[in-house]
């Protein structure tokens, strides 16, 4: 039955009470509206009125309810970044001789978590931040590209970082073993070595799997686990020498 309702938060904009004369009810309407507010006054007893919820909010609330990040707000941001933050003369190598593999949740970004300035690490992000084919086949090609600007090189060892996280969206995905097995491109009956439920054991995986395709001196790789809640980073697996011998990407 078709109601008034109190006024309330539209897409981030408030309702002002009328400026003009206030509207008359008819005798068949205001009986209604009585009607229909004892009877929500029933359905809300213990909860607090919608419009008394709204003036709780704070601004901050409020804009990450009805805020969406769209294309001008980012070109917008991009002006200011490239009048005060922007960085001339990087080089396509990785100042810091790293490379990090993480995930594509968006709460888990590299550069914030782990405070990489722009250009200091190569940064691979995939669904759980795992060790599949593809990655190593990624690997693979960014080797080409780094040998083919062999001027830009810095001296060092270099590192590359496994970063898993608490909360992951692999959870999620446990109950479709056949994507994840496509994905990881193994056999169904193989995913329970991948661990996928069990961050500190999947990126001690990741950390295997690497240390049995990758070969070379001077190269580290570490297992790490970013807590979302905490914002805290464990150490799982510490900084791992490569052996010598011939690199697969199998």
């Amino acid at each position: 039955m078709p109601h008034r309702t109190p006024a309330r938060r539209i897409r981030g904009r408030r309702r002002h009470p009328p400026t003009g004369p206030t509207p008359r009810l008819t005798d068949a309407s205001a009986d209604l509206g009585n009607r229909i507010s004892h009877s929500a006054a029933e359905r809300i007893s213990g909860t607090s009125i919608a419009v008394n919820r709204w003036h709780h909010h704070s601004p901050i609330q409020d804009a990450r309810e009805t805020y969406t990040t769209d294309v001008p707000t980012l070109i917008r941001r991009n002006a200011q970044f490239a009048t005060a933050e922007s960085r001339h003369g990087l080089v396509i190598n990785p100042t810091g001789n790293m490379m990090v593999v993480a995930c594509v949740d968006p709460r888990v970004d590299p550069a914030h978590v782990l405070g990489l300035d722009n250009g200091e690490a190569a940064i691979l992000r995939n669904v759980g931040g795992r060790i599949t084919p593809a990655t190593l086949r990624t690997m693979a090609l960014l080797s080409k590209v780094g040998a083919a600007n062999t001027a830009t090189h810095r001296p060092g060892d270099w590192n590359l970082m496994i970063l898993h996280h608490t909360d992951c969206g692999m959870n999620d995905l446990a109950s479709f073993p056949d994507a994840l097995a496509d994905y990881f491109e193994i056999a169904p009956s193989e995913l329970e070595r991948k661990h996928v439920t069990d961050p500190r054991r999947s990126v001690r995986t990741d950390v295997d799997v690497i240390l049995e395709n990758l070969h070379g001196p001077a190269f580290f790789v570490s297992g790490l686990i970013y807590d979302v809640d905490t914002g805290q980073i464990e150490t799982i697996v510490p900084p791992t020498p490569l052996t010598l011998g011939e690199a697969s990407t199998r």
